[in-house]
């Protein structure tokens, strides 16, 4: 069910997160996500993007989330500067 007749705007998500907007306007509560970080190389746009060398190592992680029904409703793909991220893992034994 759409509560909604278009998408947030700027100001709205730059004060919030997309997701809340999701649930609130749209009824889609993010229950679930995967994602998987991955090396690759630049290519010339994302390079100048990224203020590096073409075919400098970046990281490319893609992003699936769904619903509390497994609905995706949001596909992610984000590069990241190699040598400007930090990847952080909590290990919690259950």
């Amino acid at each position: 069910m759409t509560r909604t007749s278009g998408l947030p705007t700027t100001d709205r998500l730059d004060s919030g997160s997309l997701y809340e907007w999701l649930d609130v306007e749209c009824g889609a509560r993010i229950a679930a996500g995967t994602e998987f970080i991955e090396a690759a190389n630049a290519d010339g746009a994302l390079a100048a993007l990224l203020d590096i060398s073409e075919s400098s190592p970046v990281l490319r992680a893609a992003r699936t989330a769904r619903t509390v029904e497994g609905r995706a409703v949001e596909y992610a793909v984000l590069h990241y500067r190699a040598d400007r991220y930090r990847f952080r893992v909590d290990m919690v034994r259950p």
